[in-house]
């Protein structure tokens, strides 16, 4: 499958968001909105802000069971890891 060439307008709220994603995870401004609209939504995780919304789903047993399955899915293979953005772009975009 080929790729075409397209041009649309952003709100600048939205490329900014779009634009800071592809800083932070080396992928493509491109290739951010093509996963954008193939509705995947990339996300970076760490930093405290991250561990503490983590300590706090910890107190919370719904939470709790949502990690709890959220690693059983991972241990069966249903998650996938990528170290790097290359890797992001094949798993995500198909793409060797």
């Amino acid at each position: 499958m080929g790729k075409k060439r397209v041009c649309v307008l952003l709100s600048e709220d939205l490329y900014e968001e779009l634009k800071r994603v592809s800083e932070e995870t080396g992928l493509t401004l491109s290739d951010v909105v093509e996963l954008r609209l193939r509705g995947y939504e990339v996300v970076r995780v760490g930093g405290l802000a991250s561990i503490l919304d983590t300590i706090e789903e910890l107190l919370d047993r719904e939470g709790l069971e949502g990690i709890r399955e959220g690693l059983r899915d991972y241990e069966e293979g249903r998650y996938t890891v990528a170290e790097s953005p290359e890797k992001l772009k094949r798993e995500l975009l198909g793409e060797d």
